[in-house]
């Protein structure tokens, strides 16, 4: 075949796959319209965006994609704010496992952005945005993203580390804490009878966080009369001064640190100082009683973290602390 016809009929051809393809675009829908048609079969998943006159309402001047859908699935009544009300009752409920007599008003570091009303898919995309569903209401669907999803139905998580963002490890870390009744084996030191246990908690003494590093001091005084056995909880070293008044007898000291504990001044020679590490005894003791031997994050903190101190000085010393008091950064503490 000539080259001119061969270069005819392929041109001929050719125009004939492009109206072909042209033509399947017009009769098959696209993938959008699939997925559009898919979602919209569930309450609140999609908005009517057929609709040029409905408002998008509190978007910030730029947004992402996920912002404009949530905007769209709360005008269609799937999630809205989250009652005062609402928010309160779920905070009091899951804050109150991790009260104690040490930390009787703890309350979960929790707000929500909206609360869920009916089944919904949440859109690709969302980044910290935490959503309480109500009662009754099924779990949402889609990709959760770094969302926190919180269910009123037994006041729980989905996941602890969205909704509490970096402070999950010490919930995790008490829930795993052996009972009461099994920590007879892993005493350090019994304190005399009657003494009182009272615990200081901090990060570091105040004036660290200008040099990060260093001893620095922090003044205990200690006015309650009688036996006191001092409690240190610190993650940075400390320089710890003790003053006692006439009516009071340091008669030991427990110095939980997670590396270098400090130095204890002020005390008699003969009072009996035990040190606790991220190091210490490991290895010699039971292997039930290793997680008493580690330093727990700061129990001024409260909740969790006050119950992990509780439960590691219970488990050392056979007793449980009577008095805590405390700072991220402290200069001075009064036990009274």
């Amino acid at each position: 075949m000539p080259k001119s016809k061969l270069g005819s009929v392929l041109t001929v051809f050719g125009a004939a796959a492009l109206a072909g393809v042209a033509l399947l675009a017009m009769v098959l829908p696209s993938p959008r319209e699939v997925t559009m048609k898919f979602w919209a079969g569930i309450p609140g998943a999609l908005p009517p965006a057929t609709d040029p006159t409905r408002p998008v309402a509190r978007l910030p001047a730029v947004v992402t994609m996920a912002q404009a859908a949530l905007a769209d699935i709360e005008h269609d009544g799937a999630i809205r704010p989250p009652r005062p009300e609402e928010a309160e009752r779920f905070i009091d409920a899951a804050s109150a496992r991790y009260r104690s007599k040490l930390s009787p008003d703890y309350r979960l570091p929790l707000r929500f952005d909206y609360a869920v009303t009916r089944l919904l898919a949440l859109p690709f995309g969302l980044d910290t945005t935490n959503f309480l569903v109500l009662e009754g209401v099924p779990a949402p669907i889609g990709d959760r993203g770094f969302s926190c999803i919180a269910y009123m139905d037994g006041y729980r998580f989905e996941r602890r580390d969205p909704c509490l963002r970096g402070q999950a490890s010490g919930f995790e870390e008490a829930d795993r804490l052996p009972s009461a009744e099994s920590l007879s084996a892993c005493r350090l030191w019994e304190p005399p009878a009657g003494a009182s246990l009272e615990a200081v908690s901090a990060y570091a003494a105040r004036g660290w966080e200008k040099t990060g590093r260093g001893r620095h001091p922090i003044a205990v005084r200690v006015e309650k009369p009688g036996d006191v056995v001092l409690v240190l909880n610190t993650y940075e070293p400390v320089a710890w001064r003790i003053e006692a008044s006439p009516q009071t007898r340091i008669v030991g000291v427990l110095a939980i640190a997670y590396g270098d504990p400090g130095t204890v001044s002020g005390i008699s020679p003969n009072t009996p100082v035990k040190i606790v590490r991220q190091t210490s005894l490991v290895g010699t003791a039971p292997s039930s009683c290793a997680v008493f031997y580690a330093y727990f994050a700061s129990a001024y903190e409260g909740g969790p973290h006050t119950i992990l101190l509780a439960r590691q000085v219970e488990a050392l010393t056979g007793r449980t602390l009577d008095g805590l008091r405390g700072a991220q950064l402290l200069s001075e503490a009064y036990v009274r």
